[in-house]
């Protein structure tokens, strides 16, 4: 029933999303309910000129059987080839796409769970590192599904909880316009004028106020701002990492963040829900912590590694974004970042400096780019957050008043 929004769907992730080049191989990490989905994706990139289309299914459930019944001394082991094979498809000509459905895990986040989450990030890292080069376009989205739609939508019942989230996405993602590929297009041009306007003002730091945030954040000297699209490197081509995007965001001076900032709406980590976050920041770092719920999961991402606590993106929504007009909160940072205003704890892109990819850690570092193995985003914007940049000349120029765009 489905078939003609699967196909849409797929001509705008592979036409706009990855902009698949031909002669290009593809992967599709997806799950097992996703087929059909699937299946228009992969011969979406093979008309496109794909060489090339490989799919990796990943059943949620399974890290949960591996974390219940597997040895202990197992848990966080990850064969060296599964590293190696995704290194070797990160260092191809390759775009990849990622397809999943949120959820929430009822019995929480054990020891056992975070061990094999650990050892699952571990085994990413080859193909961290080989697309650090800013020369693969990673898509990323997710596909409505009948769990997820009765988070959303507790009042209704299952079928039709599913069928109105299915609304919403279709909407959101323009996938119920006449030519969903030239309203994506569209959008990316408007996002690039308002992101270009951001640039050209060459703000020094931002500051915000709204409740329970007061914050001063530096920027990255000579960053640009980032929003609508990405350059691949190696094809000098812009594509989506994220179908939707509504976001125009800048990496934060790790050095350069101070005060206290609050999230205002809950954030789903591996199908746990960590709410009412309030940081304390000196200096760039973290320094104090505490959430209403799920505080014991916040402190173990802090606590990842040094860079952790320190901040890689700072980005800026309007509340007058189609997800915040919807008028729910979808238990997901993929759409709930692209509703209003949110930061990053982790690793800050380089592609925010001009030739940034072609840096060494040591000039990245030196910039006050953070790296980290996690990039975690929570949402902080709402109808009363209020932004104001603050150029190096020391104008203060009004960018948000009341969530929405002054600029």
């Amino acid at each position: 029933m489905r078939q003609d929004i699967y196909r849409r769907f797929a001509q705008v992730l592979v036409s706009v999303g990855a902009d698949l080049r031909p002669g290009e191989a593809a992967v599709i990490q997806a799950e097992p309910d996703h087929r059909e989905l699937v299946l228009e994706l992969a011969g979406a990139c093979y008309q496109a000129g794909a060489r090339y289309v490989w799919v990796e299914y990943e059943d949620p459930a399974l890290e949960r059987i591996r974390a219940g019944l597997s040895r202990r001394e197992y848990l966080s082991q990850t064969p060296d080839w599964v590293y190696e094979l995704r290194r070797a498809y990160g260092a191809d000509r390759t775009c990849v796409f990622c397809l999943r459905t949120p959820r929430l895990s009822p019995e929480g986040d054990g020891p056992e769970l975070r061990a094999v989450r650990t050892g699952e990030m571990r085994s990413r890292e080859g193909f961290q590192s080989s697309v650090a080069g800013g020369g693969v376009s990673i898509v990323k989205t997710v596909v409505p599904g009948p769990d997820w739609a009765a988070l959303v939508f507790p009042e209704l019942d299952r079928e039709a909880a599913l069928e109105r989230l299915w609304e919403r996405f279709v909407s959101i993602c323009r996938l119920d316009r006449k030519n969903p590929v030239a309203a994506w297009r569209e959008h990316q041009r408007l996002l690039g004028r308002r992101r270009e306007r951001l640039t050209a003002l060459n703000l020094d730091s931002l500051e915000l106020e709204g409740p329970g945030t007061r914050l001063s954040v530096g920027l990255v000297q000579g960053g640009r701002w980032i929003g609508g699209c990405a350059e691949n490197t190696r094809t000098g081509g812009a594509y989506v990492p994220n179908i939707p995007t509504e976001e125009l965001f800048c990496v934060p001076d790790r050095r350069r963040v101070e005060g206290v900032v609050s999230s205002t709406m809950p954030l789903n980590h591996g199908g746990s829900l960590i709410e009412g976050i309030r940081l304390e920041v000196r200096e760039g770092r973290v320094c104090g912590c505490s959430a209403r719920r799920g505080a014991g999961l916040l402190t173990t991402l802090l606590n990842t590694d040094e860079g952790a606590r320190y901040f890689g993106e700072i980005a800026l929504v309007s509340v007058q974004s189609p997800i915040y007009q919807t008028g729910r909160i979808f238990y997901d940072t993929l759409l709930d970042e692209n509703a209003v205003c949110h930061m990053a704890l982790g690793r800050g892109t380089p592609g925010v400096l001009e030739g940034g990819y072609q840096l060494s850690p040591e000039a990245r570092a030196r910039a006050g780019i953070n790296d980290s193995a996690i990039h975690v985003d929570f949402m902080i914007g709402s109808e009363e957050l209020n932004v104001d940049g603050v150029r190096r000349t020391g104008e203060r120029v009004a960018i948000l008043r009341k969530g929405d765009w002054a600029l």
